[in-house]
């Protein structure tokens, strides 16, 4: 099967770079397991803003995440319908090749009659 080239509106369009985004997932866990080594002060005060910024930005990233996966199942569904378009317009393409060579045919014989029939009027 030949490959599917994607349109170039599609393939023009900023992707998310997923290694930026394993990066950061990376270095949060990474830094999320270092918190129980802040010293408590302020009577936990501060460990609690800590705590309660870190929960909204990891909720902001779910968020994010589950913002990509809807977009990863658009570019999805976006690829699958440009298949069975390029799969009908092959199949068509198909069909009209036959045609032509049908007709490249017909005109060969249409064009043999039509020198018979100047050979005819020439001999007259």
């Amino acid at each position: 099967m030949a490959d599917i080239q994607e349109e170039p509106e599609v393939q023009n369009r900023q992707q998310p770079n997923w290694g930026i985004i394993l990066e950061d997932f990376r270095n949060i866990t990474s830094q999320a397991a270092l918190i129980p080594n802040v010293p408590a002060f302020d009577q936990g005060d501060r460990i609690l803003l800590v705590l309660n910024q870190l929960s909204q930005d990891v909720a902001a990233l779910q968020g994010g995440q589950a913002t990509l996966r809807q977009e990863q199942d658009a570019l999805r569904q976006g690829q699958d319908a440009l298949q069975r378009e390029h799969a009908t317009i092959q199949q068509r393409l198909g069909a009209l090749e036959q045609q032509l060579v049908v007709l490249d045919r017909r005109l060969a014989v249409l064009l043999g009659e039509v020198q018979e029939l100047r050979d005819e009027i020439s001999i007259q």
